[in-house]
């Protein structure tokens, strides 16, 4: 170990010039390649067949779960609309009933 370096429980640490202490490049070099490693075994899942039918299969629920809310909305606006019409046709039973304006 150089002289510059204090070994201090688990963690060598090298002295600076003002007396601060910094750890090793190593020690985060680990955690900085854990974490890539992770990150690009994601990537590769992700790349794979079955994690592009998951994808896939994931999109296709989405996009069914928009039409059939679209489709909710156009049969009700649908039902509101024919409503209207159908009063002001007469066609709604009330034709006599109603008051003049």
């Amino acid at each position: 170990m150089p002289r510059s370096c204090v070994r201090s429980g688990d963690a060598t640490v090298r002295q600076g010039g003002r007396g601060d202490s910094t750890p090793v490049l190593a020690e985060h070099g680990v955690t900085i390649g854990a974490l890539v490693v992770r990150k690009l075994s994601r990537i590769a899942e992700r790349m794979r067949p079955s994690g592009i039918a998951a994808s896939f299969a994931a999109g296709v629920d989405e996009i069914a779960d928009s039409l059939s809310d679209f489709a909710a909305d156009v049969r009700t606006a649908m039902q509101q609309r024919e409503a209207t019409l159908r009063a002001g046709a007469g066609l709604d039973g009330d034709l006599g009933q109603r008051e003049p304006t």
